[in-house]
Formats: structure tokens, sequence, C-alpha cells
């Protein structure tokens, strides 16, 4: 099931890897993992936000501090930081944003306006992000 559909919506996890495995497109919502980035995906960062003024991090400071490798929660907590919620209407256009990627739309376009700043976050400019994520670079 996970490799024929029109493309896998979910967290990353196995089956993701799965559906990666059978080269099916995939959105991965919710991600916190900011050094995994496939091709042939869209992805949904979970933002971070400061604790103390509710500010929105941005890649940059996450990717190039010894947070891009954690996964737990607890050393962002302990740096003051916590994960955003993603709304229902975030994760609406999200998919709709993976439709235009299979129809090579416009969030295809959009991402290549970013490719300066997904390099300078070290995002290859091959990983499609959604608008979401992509204002987060």
């Amino acid at each position: 099931l996970c490799g024929k559909n029109l493309f896998f919506y979910g967290s990353h996890s196995g089956p993701s890897e799965i559906a990666h495995q059978f080269g099916a497109p995939t959105l991965i919502t919710s991600a916190i993992d900011y050094s995994s980035t496939y091709d042939n995906m869209l992805i949904e960062f979970r933002p971070m936000r400061r604790i103390q003024d509710n500010s929105l991090i941005k890649f940059s400071e996450i990717l190039n501090s010894e947070l891009r490798l954690s996964l737990s929660p607890e050393p962002f907590r302990r740096a003051s930081l916590e994960h955003v919620t993603i709304p229902e209407q975030t994760h609406l256009k999200s998919v709709q944003e993976m439709l235009e990627l299979l129809n090579n739309g416009d969030i295809i376009k959009t991402n290549h306006r970013y490719n300066e700043k997904k390099l300078s976050a070290n995002i290859p400019i091959d990983t499609y992000l959604t608008s979401s994520s992509l204002v987060l670079l």
C-alpha cells in the first residue's frame, strides 16, 4: 500500500521509508529531522519557537548548531525552544501543494526561488519544501 498510491502522506517513519523504496511520491508532515532530505518528496517541517517570546526559529539557527542532530525534545527544551503544532489548514495546504508537485505546478517554481536560502541552510536544492516550511529558511 505504501508504494501503490498517488502519494504517501505521513510522518518520517518506517512506512514512509517503504514508500520511498518503491519510488512513491511522498509528503512528509511534521518533520523534525532537519538533516534528512530525499528526492521525490515534499517536506512540511514542524516549526520551532522560542518559549520566552514565541518567535519562530529559522532553519539556519538549528542546522548550524548541535541541535541539528537531535530528535528528542529534551535538548530543545534545555535551549528554551519548543515545537509548534501545525494547524489543520496548513496540513490541507500542504496536501494541495503535493498535488501541485505531482503536476509540476507552482510549488516547484516557488521552491526554485528559495534555492540560495536552501543551500545556506544546508538543504539540497532538489529537496522540495511546503510553503509553510519555506518561510522558515
